[in-house]
């Protein structure tokens, strides 16, 4: 665990600070240094004309053949040249283009180079303290280049650089230890180091008496920081790609930089944004990806985004692909099934179609309003006792006795035949106002059978593509099932094992979907139209969540476009990486990770009547039946037992002393110590609190403890001198420290 109040201890007791460069000050906007050499891949291709076609190799090999190269003249580092003069050796390429390569690594470094916001904030305070600053690397690059690099990253005001090409000594091997203390004229004890190199950065110095500070890379931290994290590391490793390697990258620094905040009983820390940016990003960028490809691919000139899912693709996109650089139009088109399904309804033919399909249980009313959109409170109670049935309350199931079904529609045709022709008219007329079908034009969903595309073009006689997340076999049924596309599935199964959407498709469902309600249909408001929906009882859970979701993706979205070193119409995630990240968590979820999706419901406007949630606290969980709870993984997962933390210590002595209970309090602050020992000013509480109990011998001991971890607060002594003999107090004051 990263302690940073340590750290700064160190500072506090150091006359100089040394900084290691890359990966603590500096960083690169990828998971490794390797992921340069891919980024360099065309480019080498096409400079050498094609006589290095896997730069990555070439490159690893070649500095592996220098270093062999210069042990055998006693030496442990090699120099950017010596690396490029292996590279000649092994392919003949001309001295020209060797410069040329050594100089596109470079502006390749620049490109990717951003600060490491953790290490430079120890920096600036070595600096505040006015500490000596010298920076130590071990590294292959040129001086002026490394000094372009921290310049770009804003990192300046240090006195000497030392770096291993130039002295021909490393840090891993401790000799550029050696010779900082003695070019320096100063003893161990006078300095700190700090770095993220396990041997290079801690280890060396330590053996040689110098204190240092391990900053662990954000991607390390990222990949241990729980067993999901080391459950995702492993299975990504089958599928890296650059895009993944710079999506990772993102994630590492903003989430794992501070490892003080990791959790090894949660992967998302409890929190729906970082849930959003971390499983649901990567899902929308791969998705957009795709989408911008295949829809430049296909000519097509605008994308019609469908409610509910198909907002926070549209978001996505947008931060990606915005139309004045991509030249791809996007709109937000109100549709959902109720939506279309009511319109299209045109004879005595189409109102039976909905009695002849399987019926969830749900009363009466629901059902008629569901599927033809009459509101059950305008049908006389005795039409429904006419056909044996109670009323609209009445619930029903796919035991329905559908020859009275029948009736009961038939002899209200007449009325749900005018509902469908006004609601047809006010669609159509709002497809009109979008201008969707007079171009070029594509829809865009979640999946999964082009249901609602195929509404769409019988309505308006217009031929109409469309993208989704998944398209399954049941898309067959369509006009054309080539105007279908899907990310993840296109025409499989839909109860395929491997992918998430099948096996877990109703939460996909609810943490893609908008916290708009359902929409039934459109009304005509002044010059425009307004949605008309229904809201869902008990989805305010699912809405605060998905809210805070979406703005997390959307932030992915929106950095990668700023800041990554590939462009997005070049960018390639797979729909398995893409998808890796959110399946992982539905698969195998922590305890602690589970606990974000409690409460939510599941809404249906088809489906049972009884309310379903993807998951519900084992409180609650007792209360529903088994067929309520849809997330069944989450039922497996076993509560974490709560572990000790000095916070928790801290918060139980303050009670104590609220209660005048010194010696307890005495006991908690610590116990607080002794889970955090980097925070002396424990063992300064605890011999209050003796104090305070009467315990005078404990309260010396604990402050004599301080005092040696302390050894430049003078005010220690004062006070042990009153704890002695508390007359004095009356002559230089109590001296005692507080207890808050």
């Amino acid at each position: 665990m990263l302690d940073i109040a340590e750290a700064k201890r160190l500072i506090d007791s150091a006359e100089i600070v040394s900084f290691d460069v890359f990966d603590t000050l500096i960083r690169r906007k990828v998971d490794s240094p390797l992921a340069i050499f891919h980024l360099m891949k065309a480019e080498v291709h096409d400079l050498t004309e094609g006589a290095i076609s896997d730069f990555r190799s070439i490159r690893v090999q070649s500095e592996k053949n220098a270093l062999e190269k210069a042990r055998q003249n006693g030496v442990e580092e090699v120099t950017f040249d010596d690396i490029y003069r292996a590279i000649q050796e092994l392919t003949g390429i001309d001295d020209s283009i060797i410069s040329k390569l050594q100089e596109l690594e470079i502006e390749t470094e620049l490109k990717c180079v951003d600060i490491r916001f953790v290490g430079y904030d120890l920096f600036q305070y070595a600096k505040m303290l006015k500490k000596k600053i010298v920076l130590a690397s071990d590294m292959y690059l040129p001086r002026n280049a490394i000094l372009s690099l921290l310049e770009r990253a804003g990192v300046g005001g240090f006195s000497v650089f030392y770096l291993s090409n130039e002295l021909m000594k490393t840090k891993r091997e401790g000799d550029l230890f050696v010779h900082i203390l003695m070019d320096l004229q100063i003893e161990p004890s006078q300095i700190v180091h700090i770095g993220d190199n396990p041997k290079g950065d801690i280890a060396s110095p330590r053996a040689l008496s110098i204190a240092a500070f391990h900053l662990p890379r954000s991607m390390v931290s990222f990949r241990q920081s729980s067993e999901f994290a080391k459950t995702l590391d492993l299975a990504g490793r089958k599928s890296w790609s650059l895009t993944k390697s710079v999506i990772d990258a993102m994630i590492a620094d903003r989430f794992f930089d501070d490892c003080g905040k990791s959790d090894m009983d949660s992967f998302f820390a409890s929190d729906p944004f970082q849930f959003g940016y971390t499983a649901l990003g990567p899902m929308m960028l791969g998705f957009s990806f795709w989408l911008y490809r295949e829809a430049k691919a296909d000519g097509v000139s605008r994308l019609y985004f469908l409610s509910r899912d198909g907002e926070i693709m549209k978001r996505v996109f947008d931060e990606l692909f915005p139309f004045e650089d991509f030249g791809i139009e996007t709109d937000y088109l109100y549709c959902s099934r109720r939506m279309t399904r009511v319109p299209m309804m045109k004879n005595r033919f189409d109102l039976l179609q909905p009695i002849a399909k399987a019926i969830h249980a749900r009363t009466l009313g629901n059902w008629l309003e569901s599927n033809y959109g009459i509101e059950a409170d305008k049908i006389d109670k005795e039409l429904f006792e006419r056909h044996g049935f109670v009323g609209a309350d009445e619930s029903i199931n796919n035991k329905v006795d559908r020859e009275a079904l029948t009736a009961l529609v038939l002899e209200i045709e007449n009325i749900l035949l005018d509902i469908a022709s006004d609601e047809r008219g006010s669609l159509l007329r709002y497809l009109s106002q979008k201008g969707l079908g007079t171009g070029k034009h594509a829809v865009v969903d979640i999946g999964y059978a082009g249901t609602m595309q195929d509404s769409l073009s019988s309505l308006l006689g217009q031929k109409l593509k469309g993208y989704y997340l998944a398209v399954f076999g049941t898309a067959a049924g369509v006009k054309d099932q080539l105007d279908l596309k899907g990310f993840v599935s296109q025409y499989g199964a839909d109860d395929n094992p491997s992918l998430g959407i099948c096996t877990h498709r109703f939460v996909y469902e609810s943490l893609i979907c908008n916290s708009e309600d359902t929409v039934l249909r459109v009304a005509v408001h002044g010059d425009g139209f307004v949605p008309v929906g229904k809201s869902h009882g008990v989805d305010e859970q699912r809405k605060y969540f998905v809210d805070y979701a979406h703005s997390g993706a959307v932030a992915l979205a929106k950095e990668y476009k700023n800041s990554s070193p590939i462009r997005p119409e070049v960018s390639i995630l797979s729909s398995e990486v893409s998808t890796l990240t959110f399946d992982t968590y539905l698969r195998y979820p922590m305890a602690k990770d589970v606990e974000l999706l409690y409460g939510i419901a599941f809404e249906d406007l088809y489906g049972v009547v009884k309310e379903r949630y993807l998951a519900a606290e084992p409180g609650i969980r007792k209360h529903l039946e088994p067929s309520q709870i849809i997330w069944k993984e989450s039922l497996k997962v076993k509560q974490p037992v709560s572990k000790p933390t000095a916070k928790g210590a801290e918060s139980t002595a303050k009670s104590a002393l609220a209660k005048k209970n010194f010696s307890g309090a005495a006991e908690s602050f610590l116990q607080a110590f002794e889970l955090l020992p980097s925070r002396p000013n424990y063992l300064r509480a605890a011999a209050e609190a003796y104090f305070a109990a009467g315990n005078r011998k404990m309260a010396l001991e604990k402050l004599s403890e301080y005092q040696r971890l302390n050894p430049k607060n003078t005010r220690v002594k004062a006070r042990k001198w009153v704890m002695r003999f508390p007359v004095l107090a009356k002559i230089i004051g109590g001296q005692e420290f507080s207890l808050q």
